[in-house]
């Protein structure tokens, strides 16, 4: 990739790398950091996982990762993402990103109902 972001990996591992940290179940701690150690290992500096499909977007730095885990985990007794789709793109003036698709999977740790949304995350 032109940007350096994964620059130790090609396509496939990249995406690859980025469909098992949607695996994750970001509720529990211990898959949550695996899968956060998992990306750390394979990111370049700078890079950013934006929340495009969140209220209000943002692009979050991996630094900060945990701390959206910890959140979620407060909220939620589950929170898995299941990708549907992910593929590199071209967007605008960033020439190599991953455009990650598919259905947020939760359960509500007061009320217990389900939670079902797609959601598309940009990585860049």
């Amino acid at each position: 990739m032109d940007s350096g972001i994964f620059d130790r990996l090609d396509e496939t591992q990249r995406v690859e790398l980025l469909r098992s940290f949607y695996a994750a179940d970001w509720a529990d701690r211990p898959s949550r950091r695996i899968a956060l150690l998992d990306l750390r290992r394979a990111a370049s500096p700078g890079f950013e996982w934006r929340l495009a499909a969140r209220l209000p977007p943002i692009a979050v730095p991996l630094e900060l990762a945990e701390l959206i885990g910890e959140t979620i985990e407060r909220d939620f007794s589950t929170y898995r993402q299941r990708p549907i789709d992910a593929k590199e793109t071209e967007l605008g003036s960033v020439p190599d990103s991953v455009v990650v698709t598919g259905w947020v999977l939760a359960r509500s740790r007061s009320s217990r109902e389900s939670l079902r949304r797609y959601f598309q995350d940009t990585w860049t």
